[in-house]
């Protein structure tokens, strides 16, 4: 059976906010890009659109791995970035939060379905609750 998504559930979410994040943001690139790696890459390209099973389906993978690699990179540069000016880093961290709550209305029952891509917001709720996490400390 299918539960709804409920306030206890951003209790458990925070607990693994940190690791949540790149995972949320790669499956958002992912559902709104496609594999956009295979576009950059010609040869990746030509053996993913292969009629043979045992070279495009490695292919793609491969171009997934890519795609997560690169979206770990992007959120971990972009964090580093942020995270030399503290009291910037807690306002984005509250418009971080601000957004990822924001998706959540979409997950509830009685919402109509807005064509809205979730997994944009989970992951900046989750960044937002890994920068408040009690393992951090921002001073504002």
């Amino acid at each position: 059976m299918l539960e709804t998504f409920a306030p206890k559930d951003i209790e458990g979410l925070s607990k693994l906010a940190g690791l949540l994040a790149i995972p949320f943001f790669a499956a958002a690139v992912y559902v709104d890009f496609g594999l956009w790696v295979l576009e950059r890459d010609p040869q990746l390209s030509w053996l993913a659109t292969s009629s043979l099973a045992w070279l495009s389906i490695p292919a793609k993978v491969v171009a997934f791995f890519l795609g997560v690699f690169g979206v770990a990179i992007l959120f971990e540069l972009v964090r580093l970035a942020f995270s030399n000016f503290p009291r910037f880093y807690f306002f984005v961290g509250f418009s971080l939060l601000a957004f990822g709550v924001l998706g959540l209305g979409g997950l509830l029952p009685q919402a109509t379905p807005t064509g809205l891509n979730v997994f944009w917001h989970l992951g900046c709720l989750c960044w937002g609750l890994d920068i408040f996490g009690v393992h951090r400390e921002i001073d504002p």
